[in-house]
């Protein structure tokens, strides 16, 4: 019969004594305020961007409008001409997504592998035009999203 040793359990390490900190003082004179920036603020125009979880869907519903694959796709839109600037739903168009060992159309086209971004910008446009040409060819428009037309 083989024996086992307690587990031992390591001794306690002494606590280190708690620093004290000391807030640092600047001298009369050494501080100085920032100039301001610029003086004028104004508002960047944005584009009244409609949202449609409905529309979102029935694109994402269509195959990858780049491989023509079906079932991976995701409602994938234009490239933004800036930060945090939303597009409109009625722009956007199927992509696929990532899977198991493929890498998918809708990173590669956000990261601009596929494309320059003055061609995605340019292909984006042209693909949302198709698909809103289908989804209006079979007659599944959303009944509360105004018409692509009406608007612009």
């Amino acid at each position: 019969m083989m024996r086992r040793t307690a587990i031992r359990s390591k001794p306690r390490q002494r606590e280190k004594a708690e620093r004290v900190y000391k807030t640092p003082t600047v001298a009369i004179g050494r501080f100085r305020l920032p100039a301001p920036v610029n003086d004028e603020v104004r508002a960047i125009p944005k584009e009244n961007a409609l949202e449609c979880e409905a529309y979102l869907r029935l694109v994402a519903s269509l195959p990858c409008i780049r491989c023509s694959i079906v079932g991976y796709s995701q409602a994938a839109h234009p490239p933004p001409t800036g930060k945090g600037i939303k597009r409109d739903d009625r722009l956007c168009f199927p992509l696929c997504t990532v899977r198991v060992g493929i890498k998918g159309c809708h990173g590669p086209f956000d990261n601009y592998e596929l494309m320059s971004h003055a061609d995605a910008v340019r292909q984006a446009l042209v693909w949302a035009a198709q698909v809103r040409a289908v989804i209006v060819g079979f007659r599944l428009w959303p009944k509360n999203l105004p018409m692509w037309d009406e608007v612009n």
